[in-house]
C-alpha cells in the first residue's frame, strides 16, 4: 500500500521495470541504471593517479588480478596458477583475498611456493618473486588498473563481488556461477564480456585462451568496458529528475 504514495520508482534494469509495472501499475516507473557504475567510474579515475605498486615489478609485465578471493575460489585456481607460473615467465598474479587473514594467506603459500611470492605488506623487499599477496584491504579497486585478465571471487560461495571495477578497464572477466546476487554479473556474460565458470577445467580452457591469444584478450575487453560505459550516467538523470521536487 506504500508504493502508490511514491512519487517515482527508479529501476536499474529491463527486469525490474517489468515487475514494478507488474505489481504496481499506477506507479510512475522509469529505468535509469545503477549508480554503482558511476562509482566505479571515479574509483577508476582515482586510481589512475595512484602507484599502488612499484613501477619496476609491473612494467613490461601481463598481470592477471584475482580478486576478492575465497578458499572456495583457491581451490578451483590453485591447480592452474601452478600450471601458468611454470609456463608462462613472462606473466605475474596480484592475488587480493576477501578476508586477508594468516588461514587464507598461508592456504595461497600453500598452493604457489612461499618462495615465488610476496606480500603487499613487504614489497620494499620485492626480489624476483611473480606472484603479489595482498594483505591489505580497501587497495583492490586500484589494483585492476594493473590487469591484462581478471578473475572476481565470490562465484563460489555467497556470491559475486563486484565485477564493474575491473570490467571498467576494459579487460576479460572471469567469475564462479553464483551470480543472482548480481545483475551486472549476469547482464556482462550475456553481452560477451566475461565467462563463468563451474569448474577447475573450464577456468583452465578459458584463461588460457586469454593468455594465448591477445587478439581475444582485446575482443572481450572491449565488450566488458562497452558495458560499463554504457550503464555509467545514472547520477546525473537522478539529479536532474529530482530537481522538481527540490
Amino acid at each position: 500500500y506504500v508504493y502508490p504514495l511514491i512519487n517515482s520508482i527508479y529501476t536499474i534494469s529491463d527486469r525490474d521495470s517489468e515487475l514494478f509495472r507488474e505489481y504496481f501499475p499506477e506507479c510512475r516507473i522509469k529505468q535509469v541504471g545503477d549508480t554503482k557504475f558511476d562509482q566505479v567510474l571515479i574509483r577508476k579515475e582515482e586510481a589512475i593517479k595512484k602507484n599502488v605498486i612499484p613501477e619496476f615489478w609491473h612494467i613490461n609485465s601481463s598481470i592477471i588480478v584475482f580478486g576478492s578471493i575465497w578458499p572456495e575460489d583457491l581451490d578451483i585456481i590453485k591447480p592452474i596458477i601452478q600450471k601458468i607460473h611454470s609456463k608462462n615467465k613472462d606473466w605475474k598474479f596480484i592475488l587480493v583475498p576477501h578476508d586477508p587473514n594468516g588461514k587464507i594467506i598461508h592456504l595461497i603459500f600453500q598452493a604457489i611456493g612461499k618462495e615465488n611470492s610476496i606480500l603487499f605488506s613487504d614489497l620494499d623487499i620485492i626480489d624476483t618473486q611473480r606472484v603479489l599477496v595482498v594483505d591489505a584491504i580497501g587497495v583492490l579497486a586500484d589494483l585492476y588498473k594493473y590487469a591484462k585478465i581478471a578473475y572476481v571471487g565470490g562465484g563460489f560461495k555467497q556470491g559475486i563481488h563486484n565485477v564493474m571495477e575491473p570490467a571498467v578497464y576494459g579487460i576479460p572477466v572471469i567469475y564462479g556461477p553464483v551470480i543472482e546476487n548480481a545483475s551486472e554479473a549476469v547482464r556482462l556474460n550475456k553481452l560477451g564480456g566475461s565467462y563463468v565458470v563451474h569448474s577447475t577445467d573450464e577456468f583452465e580452457r578459458y584463461i588460457t585462451s586469454l593468455i594465448n591469444d591477445k587478439t581475444l584478450r582485446e575482443h572481450v575487453g572491449k565488450k566488458a568496458n562497452s558495458f560499463a560505459k554504457k550503464n555509467t550516467g545514472t547520477t546525473n538523470i537522478l539529479i536532474d529528475d529530482w530537481k522538481q521536487y527540490i
